[in-house]
């Protein structure tokens, strides 16, 4: 009964060893030009939209990963944020735009979502824009739970189509 057990955890194991569950792409464009919000109407903060999605795509490690070649995943998710900072309300929000790609390399659907934080942002206010994306992300991950399909694996190679 144990050795069925084992070999049924490490046959899982082998099968999921090389598949990333969702490769994520962002577009060149938001790590080439930086965003940027204004303090008391005067002065003017600059931040990487693209960085700070990377950033937050981290504390994510186990579910998501940079879209790369050879390296397959069942869902490849290609994300266009666009994101708003309102200093007289203290409201930052981001409306992120997702394709999803199942692993037929086919559009399985497209899906908008947003996500609006009260924050208060000054100099250096990275750590709170990451944490405002991550919110997204978990938003986005309970949509894409329900898309994931765990048959098809495609590879990260598809991701230059976007380039």
């Amino acid at each position: 009964m144990y050795i069925r057990s084992f070999i049924i955890l490490l046959s899982l194991y082998f099968h999921n060893i090389n598949a990333t569950e969702i490769q994520y792409y962002i577009s060149q464009y938001f790590y080439i030009n930086p965003h940027s919000y204004s303090i008391n109407g005067v002065q003017v903060q600059k931040y990487n939209p693209g960085k700070l999605f990377d950033l937050a795509f981290l504390s994510k490690n186990d579910i998501y990963k940079k879209c790369a070649e050879k390296q397959e995943s069942y869902l490849i998710v290609n994300l266009y944020p666009q994101t708003f900072y309102n200093p007289q309300m203290n409201t930052l929000t981001t409306d992120l735009k997702v394709r999803i790609y199942d692993g037929k390399g086919s559009l399985a659907k497209t899906i908008s979502i947003n996500q609006k934080n009260q924050v208060f942002l000054k100099e250096h206010s990275d750590t709170l824009i990451t944490k405002h994306y991550s919110d997204l992300i978990d938003r986005l991950s309970g949509t894409l739970l329900l898309e994931k399909k765990l048959s098809n694996k495609i590879d990260g190679s598809f991701c230059k189509i976007f380039k």
